[in-house]
């Protein structure tokens, strides 16, 4: 399947297509190996991850580029010269990872619509300080108060 790298509907595509963590993705083996070593990742042990996965990122989490290396603290320049290395650097891993698990959890909240999940991103959200969950996913903290905040939205807790 060398088919654009997307998480798409959890619910219509086949099982051999899932990452461990249960997102649907229609992406080469290869990649779909990468991701879920990254979606497992627990910020100990260096992993081998290739440059290129940055390349199927945006379109991976329904981001723009700019979005994407904002929250990989990262320039531009550097994404697409990261985009040709063999390796990608522990920070970078790291953080990706943690973009990530909050796509993931995003689906998982809005039942699989990415779309959705994009909207809920750009909106502002009172439990977030009044401010953008789109706007705190620079930081760690801020990813945190996202994966919060998506939490108290699955099990509709809003206080």
């Amino acid at each position: 399947m060398n088919q654009t790298t997307k998480f798409s509907n959890v619910h219509t595509l086949s099982k051999r297509n899932r990452t461990s963590k249960g997102i649907s993705l229609k992406v080469n083996k290869e990649i779909r190996g990468h991701l879920n070593k990254v979606l497992n990742y627990n910020g100990m042990d260096d992993l081998d991850i290739p440059g290129k996965l940055l390349k199927d990122l945006p379109d991976i989490i329904n981001l723009s580029i700019g979005q994407v290396t904002d929250a990989l603290g990262i320039s531009k320049s550097t994404y697409y010269r990261a985009r040709n290395i063999r390796h990608l650097d522990r920070e970078t891993v790291d953080r990706m990872a943690s973009l990530l698990k909050i796509y993931e959890k995003g689906i998982q909240t809005f039942n699989g619509d990415s779309e959705q999940f994009k909207a809920w991103l750009n909106t502002t959200i009172q439990n977030l300080g009044g401010r953008k969950p789109i706007e705190l996913i620079t930081s760690e903290n801020g990813r945190i108060s996202i994966l919060q905040a998506l939490s108290r939205v699955r099990y509709n807790v809003y206080g």
